[in-house]
């Protein structure tokens, strides 16, 4: 039962988080002063729609990398206070 409140924990802290910086990513387009970063890093052009930002952010190796790290240590935290 642990295990499985545990991977329905991991599945939606990994969806929220994936679209909190969908939606934040998307909003920071339209500013001049990040298009160019975005561009550069996450190849997001300015002013894209968060659906659009979200495709990009699942195809990068690094974002899904610190997202995998982030939410593995959460669980561990987590597991450790239980």
């Amino acid at each position: 039962m642990k295990i499985i409140k545990m991977l329905a924990f991991n599945l939606s802290f990994l969806a929220a988080t994936i679209l909190c910086c969908g939606l934040v990513f998307s909003q920071l387009s339209i500013y001049p002063r990040y298009q160019r970063l975005f561009v550069h890093f996450l190849n997001i052009q300015h002013a894209s729609m968060p659906l659009e930002v979200i495709n990009k952010l699942l195809i990068n190796p690094i974002f899904m990398a610190s997202l995998v790290l982030l939410t593995g240590l959460v669980t561990w935290v987590l597991g450790k206070k239980e």
